[in-house]
């Protein structure tokens, strides 16, 4: 890297913990706002019934399959939506925080998935 380039580099000041949680739970309230909205919609349009057999509830297993890989979809077009338009989330906006990338500025679609595929990954243990 040149000179100028580790200088702006440097200017970015990084986010504590504290700031970066606070947006992860501002975008979670949104995100389960979008949950609920596509639940419903789910709802609407297929109008799946729910039975109780035995004292347990049981589900389509299609519908349920279906619907939660819509709402992954969804939380990954929030999120990279925001990264790759503004580089914040509503949640970010609040907070001051800001997603960069050292090249172009604002990131791609590759590095929006990473980001959320890592996240995902790092959630899950």
């Amino acid at each position: 890297m040149s000179e100028p380039e580790v200088l702006e580099e440097q200017n970015f000041p990084r986010a504590g913990l504290f700031r970066r949680l606070a947006a992860l739970i501002y975008d979670m309230f949104l995100v389960a706002a979008i949950w609920m909205l596509l639940g419903f919609i789910f709802q609407q349009i297929f109008g799946i019934e729910n039975q109780v057999i035995d004292g347990r509830v049981m589900t389509d297993p299609v519908a349920d399959n279906l619907l939660f890989i819509l709402m992954i979809l969804s939380c990954f077009t929030f999120y990279s939506w925001f990264w790759m338009r503004s580089g914040q989330t509503l949640g970010m906006l609040a907070w001051r925080i800001r997603v960069k990338s050292i090249e172009e500025g604002k990131i791609n679609f590759t590095q929006a998935l990473v980001r959320f595929l890592a996240h995902g990954l790092h959630s899950s243990c």
